[in-house]
């Protein structure tokens, strides 16, 4: 699974969740950014991260699906 994601004033957070069945939804991938948005504000020699990938394998077998069933 890939998310590709961007800002203009920089990005705070982004991830990707899922759902099977139209159930519970599981996170599969979630990054931070406001490491860098923090260092920008204290030190004003960072510019904000405004794009980013994301990407993650679905663990399928560990829920016990198969890609027909997901």
């Amino acid at each position: 699974m890939r998310i590709r994601t961007s800002d203009d004033f920089g990005l705070s957070r982004a991830g990707i969740m899922f759902e099977v069945n139209n159930e519970e939804q599981y996170p599969l991938l979630s990054k931070d950014f406001e490491d860098a948005a923090e260092e920008l504000r204290t030190t004003g020699q960072l510019l904000p991260q405004t794009r980013a990938t994301l990407e993650k394998v679905l663990p399928l077998e560990h829920f016990q699906l198969s890609q027909k069933t997901a």
